[in-house]
């Protein structure tokens, strides 16, 4: 389970990685124990948690805080992708040049 004195900047746990996403959905205290099939007081820990390790004032400035750490890591992932793809694509150019110059 979280660490009862969470702060600032610590790392989410996978349970509380879930909570956030969650609470990016608008879901309640009792939604997300139903959803994680954890007691309301659980959920309320977690979420508690999610707000303190973000830096959020509330549940809705959490939420976003979370969506845009995700947006973001998914633009890192497609940019690395496509960096990846790009590479390939230029190997295989050069591999063909060599190949029409030989």
């Amino acid at each position: 389970m979280s660490n009862k004195w969470a702060k600032k900047g610590d790392p989410l746990t996978v349970r509380e990685c879930e909570v956030a996403l969650l609470l990016t959905e608008g879901h309640s205290n009792k939604i997300i124990g139903a959803k994680l099939n954890i007691a309301d007081h659980t959920a309320k820990f977690h979420v508690f948690n999610v707000i303190k390790k973000l830096g959020g004032q509330n549940r809705v400035e959490t939420a976003v805080i979370y969506a845009r750490r995700l947006y973001k890591e998914r633009l890192e992932e497609e940019r690395a992708q496509w960096l990846t793809h790009s590479n390939e694509l230029a190997l295989q150019i050069i591999e063909l040049q060599t190949k029409l110059n030989a």
